[in-house]
This record gives C-alpha cells, structure tokens and sequence, in this order.
C-alpha cells in the first residue's frame, strides 16, 4: 500500500535539480507535477477535484457565482490561471493560494495509488503559467503525505494494530534526510531501530510526542516505513500458538469482514498483488498444517472453514464479472460488515486490541481493551470470554475472570474453550473439585482435547 517508488523518484529529482513535467497515469486518471529545478512550481489533473478554479471556491477564495465568468474567459483559448486573473475582482495573492491548495490536494491524491505509470519530459517551458509556488520537493512530500492521511486519503492497512511496522532502508541515507519530518515522525523512525509490533510502536511514541497513529500512516504512504500484515509476520513461523491465533483472528473476521479486508488488499487491488495475497494466506491456512498431534480435534475442521472463505473471496474478485457485482453489493451496503453500527465498530477495535495485547502476555493493557468491548456488547461471549482470559492474567482480577467465563457459558453452551479457561482458573487457585465438572464438559464436546486430558489425569 505504501508509495516508495513515487517518493524516490521526487528525491532524485530535488537531489539533482530537474525542470520539466513528471506526468502519473493510472487508466483514465492523469496528474501532472510541473517542476522547476528540483522544486515544485504547480500541479495539475484531469478528475473534476483537480480543477483550480472549484478548488478557489472551496477555499472561499473565489465566489461560486464566478465559475461560469472562468468557463467563459476559457472558452476564448485562454488557461484556468488565466482566466482567473482576468475577472476583475479577483486577486492574484488568491490566485497563488489557490495553486498551492491545488498542488498539495493533487499530490496528496497519489498516495492512495499503487498501480501507476511515470514519465518525466524534461524542459523549463512545457507549460508557462504565471503564479508559481517553488516550492522543494522534500517539503511537498510530507505535507501532502500529511494531507493525505488527515483527509482519510490513505487509512489504516487492514490488521493495522495486530501487525508491525520495519524502516524501508532504501531512503533513509539519501534523500529522505532532507524531508522536513516533526517531532512524532522522527520519533517513529528513531524507535523503528529494529522492527516493532503497532500497539508497541505507537505506545513508544505517545509517551514521546503527539498523534503516533498519524505519523505512522504518514511515513507508511511515502514508503519510508513498511507494514508487515500478521500473515506475513507468521508466514515461516511453525509455532503452534502463533498459527491457532492466526486462525482465530481469521475465523472471527470471516462474519464481518469484506473479500478485500479478508485478504488484506485494497478496493483497487491489481491481479497480480491479488494473487500474492491469495497465496499467502492459502499457505498460511491450509487445513494440511493443523492435522498434527499438537491441535485439537476440531481444529481441521475450522480450518477448512477459513481455508474455504479465503478460497470464495480470491475466486469472486479475481473473475472481473463477479468482481463487479460484489463492488456493487458492496456499493449498496449489502457486503458482510455493510449495516455494522459505530458501537459494534468501536467494540471490534476494543476486542482486536485486547487480543493483540493478551498474544504479548500485557494482561492489564488486555483487560482495559476487553472491558471497553464487553460494556459495549455484554452479550458477545467471545467479548466476555477473552476479558476472562485476560482478567485471569492478572492476580488480582481472577473472581472477575471467573465471572465472565460463566458469562460466557451461559451465552454459548457448546463453548469447550470458555469450560477449559474456567478449569484451568480453578486449578491455578488449587481448586481441583471445582475444575473437574468443567474438564468433564469439555471432553464431552471435545473428546480428544489433550489440555483437558492432562488437567484431569492431575487430578485424579
């Protein structure tokens, strides 16, 4: 998702001063950015957003009864900078305003593109216009990398709180050393001395500097930071705890989530990325690497599951005719997760950070994550099971935890997890007696569980 290669080709341009056109194509969308010796004098582009004079009137630099005197003075051969100028009553200080508003919003609308082609034409005068901004290209890097992200232009990857970030590499000792970055960005490069989780990351961070989630995503667009999604964290891991939280993250997504969010590619993904994604994930789920002793019995079966959903998802949006009718789905708010409230939102981001922080045994952070969710959603027990989870990793917290296993219980009776937590509750408090019902359920429901099997064989 991040923009590298936009961003080196700009560095290398300032590095060695060029002037001329640096035109990005992506099918019908064209943006232009006009240079002059390695600054950046203005932009231009053909979607109706690129347009100076509506962007004059969005800035309240030009009244809106004055577009159709623009479209006029157009019409007679002359430039929308042009045009301008001649209405009397409007002033070129406005004018410049409106240029540079136009050049950072064009330059920001590139860093969501990740399928384009580049072309530089070289030359001072391919395009003359009068009101120049000269503005260095380390600067305009950041500041429409900014805009991008605080106008939700470029958003969070998907797993962004479950995956981790590591440093490009390629910019750092070159021309990214010019780019003006603030306190938070630099922070986030000094503390990306090696690669960290995002909650880490971002906790670092704040006890630092201001907004880390801002920086991050900024530093994320130009290619300067690269995101590690977690299959690819896990992709060689053979652990069998990290494969079983892969799994699980991935069963409790398929309800909810979108094709896209389930293969972690964006809604203008290419085939060949599509593809990559599709093989990761297939490699990372097949129900072949959990058919080992070390997996419980039902185990195959969910991931069959996941294997199956991952296999609908890449088949749907590699054929074009189907792809088109899930965009339009999608485009109806017919998808999965299409009618999700803002509190289910909010109580799934409170759920999936609690996980993140129970998978680095940070307990009390878990508990604090966990508690937002179940207030949300006291009838979710997979929401009241892992507060219980978390809550029993905490000393102090344990007669809470076994009050949301039973909660959790009462609202999924078939759940052989949430009798298992409970028992291995008991048995850390050195109550055995009341473990043994649970372990009993268990097997009932599991019969080859082996955690089980080996609580009761203490036991007895």
């Amino acid at each position: 998702m991040s923009n590298g290669k936009l961003t080196a080709i700009l560095l290398n341009l300032h590095q060695n001063p060029r002037s001329g056109i640096l035109r990005i194509e992506r099918r019908q969308e064209k943006k232009q950015l006009v240079l002059t010796e390695g600054t950046l004098s203005f932009a231009e582009g053909n979607a109706p957003g690129d347009n100076l004079a509506k962007i004059m009137v969005e800035q309240r630099l030009l009244p809106p009864l004055k577009l159709r005197e623009v479209v006029f003075e157009m019409k007679k051969g002359r430039t929308s900078e042009e045009a301008l100028l001649a209405l009397p009553g409007v002033k070129a200080q406005d004018v410049a305003k409106g240029v540079a508003e136009q050049a950072l919003s064009i330059m920001a609308s590139l860093w969501r593109w990740d399928d384009y082609a580049v072309n530089f034409y070289p030359g001072e005068k391919l395009i003359a216009r009068k009101v120049k901004m000269g503005l260095p290209l380390p600067d305009a890097i950041i500041f429409s990398a900014r805009r991008a992200v605080s106008r939700r232009l470029y958003i969070a990857p998907n797993g962004f709180l479950e995956g981790r970030y590591t440093t490009s590499g390629s910019f750092l000792s070159g021309g990214a050393a010019e780019i003006p970055f603030n306190d938070t960005e630099s922070s986030v490069l000094v503390s990306l001395q090696k690669p960290l989780n995002t909650v880490d990351l971002m906790t670092r961070v704040a006890a630092r500097t201001g907004n880390p989630e801002e920086a991050i995503l900024t530093l994320d667009a130009i290619g300067l930071i690269r995101f590690q999604a977690p299959g690819d964290i896990l992709m060689d891991a053979s652990d069998a705890d990290a494969m079983l939280r892969l799994l699980d993250d991935m069963l409790y997504r398929i309800s909810t989530a979108t094709h896209y969010e389930l293969l972690s590619v964006p809604r203008n993904v290419g085939q060949e990325e599509l593809q990559d994604a599709y093989h990761k994930l297939a490699r990372l789920l097949h129900p072949d690497r959990f058919q080992s002793k070390e997996f419980a019995s039902d185990i195959p079966q969910k991931a069959q599951k996941a294997f199956a959903a991952v296999n609908e998802a890449y088949f749907t949006l590699k054929d074009p005719i189907m792809r088109e009718a899930y965009d339009d789905q999608l485009a109806n708010a017919q998808s999965p997760g299409g009618n999700i409230s803002e509190d289910e939102k909010m109580a799934d981001t409170f759920f999936q950070n609690g996980r993140a922080f129970i998978a680095k045994r940070e307990f009390e952070k878990a508990v604090e994550q966990l508690k937002g969710c179940v207030w949300l959603n006291p009838g979710n027990a997979q929401y009241n099971l892992y507060l219980g989870i978390a809550e029993a990793g905490v000393g102090k917290t344990r007669r809470d935890a076994e009050k949301h296993f039973l909660r959790a219980i009462e609202l999924d009776d078939d759940s052989a997890q949430a009798r298992l937590e409970l028992a291995k509750l008991y048995m850390a408090a050195n109550l055995p007696r009341k473990a043994e019902p649970y372990l009993h359920e268990v097997l009932e429901r599991d019969p080859v569980n082996q955690q089980a099997q080996k609580l009761l064989a203490k036991i007895a």
